[in-house]
């Protein structure tokens, strides 16, 4: 029997929709530098017919907007920095798994 070690609790939280493109490099840095990421993918379709319906992201947008007005996908939150949230186009992305 061995014992279990809880994984750390993550660094950061990385997410874009459930397809490979703009979020897949920031997914890539955090595993390379062996960082604790927790990872949301939003679907964009439903599975049953194949309708896009993307109310998975836009319903979290509405509260998350209060914290950052400019949210958007991809984002990266860094739970260990007071306001922490970078959007789309803030650069604070890369600088923030990088540091």
């Amino acid at each position: 029997m061995s014992d279990f070690v809880s994984p750390p609790s993550p660094k950061f939280t990385v997410a874009y929709w459930s397809i490979r493109g703009i979020g897949a490099p920031l997914r890539m840095m955090a595993f390379y530098s062996k960082v604790p990421v927790k990872i949301v993918q939003y679907d964009g379709k439903l599975p049953e017919n194949g309708i896009e319906d993307r109310s998975a992201w836009f319903d979290k947008k509405k509260s998350m907007k209060l914290v950052n007005p400019f949210i958007n996908l991809p984002y990266i939150i860094d739970h260990e920095r007071e306001g922490g949230m970078a959007g789309e186009g803030d650069k604070r992305g890369q600088d923030l798994i990088v540091s």
